[in-house]
């Protein structure tokens, strides 16, 4: 019987033998493992955490483990076998001749030490999860402001749900900015991460870039029209300017289905509607496309 716990955020898989091995262990911890590796790559540690390894329930399991490590061992970094048994403690100098990941054996008591060294492969090797934990995103926007990165930040994320402030920093001293007055704002909204810059009056923000709000429903669209343009400007399109100069599009994610279907004319109809409107309503591009 084989327990097994997958840290998803470190790529940490650990192993606890609770009974003989049976091959039904291999087969579900397969199904667990490989989707993992997949996505990732590798797992950046395996640990076998046992005070006396307890065997294999018969031939056919002892076949499944081995199987398991000939497919396995080339993607996991490192190895931890944190066991008081005699067996376990020397397999680091054995299986070292034939398994590519960089094994150590931890005393029973150690299993803190031989987490932190399982943790430390990887450093340089984060996963989505540990990226998302962390509120670290591979890619981000950076919306330069001149004094108002806090307000508008604060501004942004009471109008999405999922959203939050996650960080801000100060300048210091000897700054182009006064010691003490926000830098930056780091934060995310419906899950998606943001950065907000008080860098100073020298850059406008213009509708060449623009954020764009995708919408459930025509309340949604309406609400979200009606607090965003308060204080800036309605476009044209389901384009605004907010009250810091921000272009948003708020847009009815039925109305993409309407856009390059079969029926070329029909798609044209709900496109020249479009093109007329300011805030979209959904209804009217819907009967645009009908034809009624």
């Amino acid at each position: 019987m084989l327990n097994y716990e997958l840290n998803r955020a470190d790529g940490i898989l650990i192993l606890t033998p609770l009974g003989p091995l049976q091959s039904t262990d291999f087969d579900k911890l397969v199904r667990e493992v490989d989707p993992y590796i997949s996505e990732n790559g590798k797992l950046n540690g395996l640990m076998i955490y046992t005070r006396s390894f307890p065997g294999w329930g018969n031939f056919a399991s002892f076949l499944s483990h081995m199987r398991f490590v000939r497919n396995h061992h080339q993607k996991v970094r490192k190895i931890a076998a944190v066991t008081g048994s005699g067996f376990l403690s020397i397999m680091p100098e054995v299986a070292n001749h034939f398994v590519d990941a960089e094994i150590r054996h931890f005393d029973y008591g150690d299993k803190d030490a031989a987490l932190d060294w399982l943790k430390a492969a990887g450093e340089n090797n984060e996963t989505p999860e540990r990226r998302q934990q962390s509120g670290m995103q591979r890619v981000s926007t950076c919306l330069w402001f001149d004094d108002q990165a806090q307000t508008a930040a604060a501004f942004y994320v009471s109008l999405f749900p999922n959203s939050r402030i996650l960080d801000t920093k100060y300048y210091l001293d000897d700054a182009p900015r006064p010691a003490g007055s926000v830098l930056t704002v780091q934060f995310t909204l419906d899950g998606t991460e943001y950065l907000a810059l008080n860098g100073g009056p020298h850059f406008q923000f213009s509708p060449a870039v623009s954020m764009v709000a995708y919408c459930d429903t025509q309340e949604e669209v309406d609400t979200l029209w009606r607090k965003l343009c308060e204080g800036g400007k309605e476009g044209q399109c389901g384009w605004l300017t907010d009250r810091y100069g921000v272009s948003w599009q708020v847009i009815p994610r039925a109305f993409l289905k309407l856009l390059n279907t079969a029926d070329v004319a029909a798609s044209k109809r709900a496109f020249a509607a479009m093109m007329k409107m300011t805030k979209l309503d959904l209804a009217a591009l819907n009967r645009a496309y009908q034809g009624s």
